[in-house]
């Protein structure tokens, strides 16, 4: 029982480290060609968003915003790839392998 509290211990540390180097991490999305980039943290929060100066002068406003959707879809993909190496290397040993944990 002290062996399982312990191990449950240690978890609960290494969630905690992955949160705070999740909160750090900073990944790039882009749309056009990289025209638009859109930058979020691990945890999907947006931390810039970019826009080529001469690129929005050619397109509609729909346009523009479409790009930006994409961009911050692909930042969001890029954010869940990092996640689930981060959370992965975290419960490394801790947790019985359990499908979707």
């Amino acid at each position: 029982m002290l062996d399982m509290l312990g191990k449950m211990k240690e978890l609960q540390q290494r969630m905690q480290v992955a949160k705070d180097q999740l909160q750090t991490q900073r990944l790039m999305g882009s749309a056009a060609g990289g025209n638009v980039r859109v930058v979020c943290n691990g945890e999907k929060r947006v931390i810039s968003i970019e826009i080529a100066d001469d690129f929005y002068a050619q397109l509609s406003k729909m346009e523009v915003l479409n790009f930006i959707v994409q961009a911050t879809n692909d930042a969001s993909a890029q954010a869940d790839i990092e996640m689930q190496k981060i959370y992965k290397d975290a419960t490394g040993g801790l947790l019985p392998n359990i499908p979707g944990l």
